[in-house]
């Protein structure tokens, strides 16, 4: 099934589309010569934490092998699948038939820096190894459209390549990596980009935080699951509650804000009782009899003393 792409563009306008029909029959075999089983090892990490999402938005899958093992582990979940290149979106609908699994499929031949599916309440979001495929700005616009078509406590699975933060030979040895990467498919395809986005950003700006995160090959290669948060509209002008979708199995965030009246009685405004607090009780009297009260005081002044004689 094909869905229709959505009118919605933006400003500036992207650079030229990568043409991966070019190497779709040959992914999978460069892919292993470049780097064995571990580029799957990275799209697969995360599978089994999305065994409870619904709907997913699944960007730049390629050939389809994460989703012919995606909707297999979960029969619950539809999935709308959207690529530029119809030689992938072939190979992707033919793994996931072979799965048995082509009725809950949706795919979209389209551009998806300009367009995306018009459906929202998307759960889950995966980008494996297409992020770096976009510039700063296109990862940054693309990430906010995204985030708009999500239902609360949605979570965005990335794969990609980076530079790792520690050692120098290490960063030396990825940035080489990288660039050769970047040389090879710009002959390849076209690519224009030729360096990975801040995409980590662009995500927390969009309002989500990494749940968790595994690295290969000294930090080159990484999967990274995140969620968004739950914001729940504020029950007065000083409060405001932050909360985690109870769905998934995340860590719950809770941050409450409440705002403290000044110290002493206001002009104008009686105090209350505060709702919900039973009243205090009465103290009762002690047991036996009451005690006897105090001996009248002597009436009249005290005479002044006399002396002895």
């Amino acid at each position: 099934m094909t869905g229709s792409p959505s009118d919605s563009h933006y400003d500036p306008p992207p650079g030229p589309v990568a043409r991966f029909d070019r190497v779709a029959l040959l992914y999978r075999v460069m892919e292993y010569l470049s780097f064995g089983p571990l580029l799957e090892r990275c799209r697969f990490f995360h599978l089994p934490a999305l065994l409870s999402c619904r709907r997913a938005l699944v960007i730049g899958d390629g050939d389809g092998r994460f989703l012919a093992r995606l909707l297999p582990a979960n029969p619950q979940l539809h999935a709308d699948a959207v690529d530029s290149s119809p030689a992938m979106l072939r190979l992707l609908a033919g793994r996931v038939a072979a799965m048995g699994a082509q009725d809950r499929l949706t795919t979209l031949c389209a551009d998806a820096r300009t367009s995306l599916p018009a459906a929202s309440g998307y759960d889950l979001v995966v980008t494996h190894f297409f992020l770096d495929c976009l510039s700063a700005a296109e990862a940054e616009q693309l990430i906010a459209r995204v985030r708009a078509r999500l239902a609360p406590g949605a979570l965005w699975l990335v794969s990609e390549f980076q530079v790792p933060a520690a050692g120098r030979l290490r960063a030396w040895l990825a940035r080489s990596v990288i660039a050769a990467l970047y040389a090879a498919f710009r002959l390849l395809t076209g690519l224009t980009v030729r360096q990975i986005p801040p995409w980590r950003e662009s995500l927390a700006l969009s309002g989500f935080h990494c749940e968790a995160a595994r690295t290969w090959l000294g930090g080159l290669l990484v999967s990274e699951l995140w969620a968004s948060e739950l914001i729940s509209p504020a029950s007065g002008p000083w409060s405001q509650t932050t909360t985690a979708d109870p769905r998934h199995s995340h860590s719950a965030v809770l941050t409450h804000f409440e705002f403290a009246p000044p110290s002493g009685s206001v002009p104008g405004l009686d105090p209350a009782p505060s709702p919900g607090l039973p009243p205090e009780p009465k103290p009762e009297p002690a047991p036996g009899p009451p005690p006897e009260p105090d001996p009248e005081p002597y009436p009249g002044p005290i005479p002044a003393p006399q002396p002895v004689t």
